[in-house]
């Protein structure tokens, strides 16, 4: 047999196994179209052994691996394209997905930039790296990319969910009320998009619209007890007492665990100066979740605001006895004695909770201040610029800490923040008036009870 011949032996033979390869490849990518992924997965895997140089098959079996869970193999194969061939974005992409779906945001943020660096056009690589952006909590970030895959945005409820949450974060109020009006009358009988729905009119101030969509997620979803507090949250800034009362009761028939529902109700009877009615609710709170404080920060709460104040010392004393430490806990332990000019001891209990919650900039104000009242000048100067680094308007921390400058003889420090407090506190009266007359955006409602 001459050389000439034997070349062209395996020239055909080289020729038939490609053959063989591309058959075997365009089984596979039959199979997987027909999500038959065993058997793609066993084409695939004769192709790649025929064309082991095809950066494509690897990709394919990625697919066709994430397809049956194996996703540690699938992402070797996706890595093993990559490497083939790094222009690949489709391989890009592909791994990105599986590293988000794992929860490894930094590695699919990574993946979905480099596929969409090599194809800006990529809608799927958009809306990955825009999902990315939303757990990390990147609204504007997430509303980029999010609004170029807007064909995918919609036909996935989370995701939709999401970005009207970084509609709302961004401040584009229009925008949320467009995309959740969308998706409530794809879904009407979602309680989620009717609750944000709720939270977008609310936020531009269609405060009636904003009640309609509140009342329909607690109808749509009536054992969420947080339904309730959304709702009664705007009625009660609306100041309408008994209608909350009204939704409140309705609560607590329908939900199971209705612990905050039994605080709301005790919030709203003592704003309608009914404490012995809101002494109740919070003590049928304690008995339903008596390792919880809440409950008894409540009560010693309405015991303060009736002037009870040694009742209310003993009932964070009996939970102070039976909890944990907790800051919350000591630190209304410490207004309770500071209420009975128990001075001292109330040092010492704002001292525990700011050890407990050193950036809590209250605890460190009224520690400054009773140190003051005490003597202690020095002392009450340290707690009261604390304050001030933690919350820089502090109005009342400026305020006290020109009396203890005085008390110190520097006139100077004295009367810059006594300036300091008069203009904060004219900010304050200015925004207080705004909110008289609007509710305004993002903010807690003016009877949102703190506890919840």
């Amino acid at each position: 047999m001459t050389a000439r011949t034997i070349c062209l032996l395996l020239v055909l033979s080289t020729a038939s196994i490609a053959e063989d390869g591309r058959a075997a490849l365009a089984r596979g990518i039959e199979l997987l179209r027909r999500q038959h992924y065993q058997e793609a997965l066993d084409s695939l895997e004769t192709a790649k052994r025929t064309l082991p140089a095809q950066a494509q098959i690897y990709n394919l079996l990625g697919i066709t691996l994430t397809k049956l869970g194996r996703i540690p193999e699938a992402n070797d194969d996706f890595r093993k394209a990559i490497e083939l061939n790094p222009k690949l974005g489709d391989a890009h992409k592909n791994l990105g997905f599986n590293y988000w779906t794992s929860g490894q945001e930094a590695e699919a943020k990574q993946s979905f930039l480099v596929a969409l660096k090599l194809n800006p056009s990529d809608e799927f690589a958009h809306y990955g790296l825009g999902t990315v952006y939303l757990r990390q909590g990147r609204a504007a970030d997430a509303i980029a990319q999010l609004e170029k895959a807007r064909a995918l945005v919609d036909r996935d409820l989370p995701v939709s969910l999401g970005l009207a949450r970084a509609y709302l974060a961004s401040r584009q109020f229009p925008k949320a009320v467009e995309l959740l009006e969308s998706v409530t009358h794809q879904r009407p009988t979602d309680a989620d998009a009717a609750a944000l729905l709720a939270a977008a009119y609310e936020s531009s101030g269609n405060l009636p619209r904003a009640l309609e969509n509140y009342e329909r997620a607690v109808h749509l979803d009536p054992a969420n007890q947080d339904r309730y507090l959304d709702y009664t949250r705007l009625l009660l800034d609306l100041d309408r007492f008994d209608d909350s009362i009204k939704v409140v009761q309705e609560g607590l028939q329908k939900t199971q665990d209705s612990y905050a529902l039994h605080l709301r109700r005790g919030a709203i009877e003592l704003m309608k100066g009914n404490p012995e009615k809101a002494e109740a609710s919070f003590r049928q709170a304690i008995a339903m979740h008596p390792e919880v404080p809440l409950g008894y920060v409540a009560l010693a709460k309405a015991y303060m605001k009736s002037g009870r104040g040694a009742d209310a010392v003993l009932v964070v004393e009996e939970a102070r006895g039976k909890l944990t430490a907790d800051f919350v806990l000591e630190y209304f332990y410490g207004l309770a004695l500071e209420s009975l000019d128990r001075d001292s001891e109330a040092v010492e209990a704002f001292s525990r909770s700011s050890d407990l919650s050193p950036a809590v900039p209250e605890a460190h104000f009224h520690s400054g201040k009773l140190l003051f009242k005490l003597g202690r000048t020095e002392d009450a100067r340290a707690e009261l610029q604390r304050t001030i680094e933690l919350d820089p308007k502090h109005a009342g921390a400026h305020f006290q800490l020109s009396r203890v400058y005085a008390k110190l003889g520097d006139a100077s420090n004295a009367k810059k923040f006594a300036a300091r407090a008069a203009t904060l506190r004219k900010q304050q009266v200015e925004l207080s008036q705004q909110q008289q007359t609007t509710l305004m955006p993002g903010r807690p409602g003016k009877h949102a009870p703190a506890l919840e």
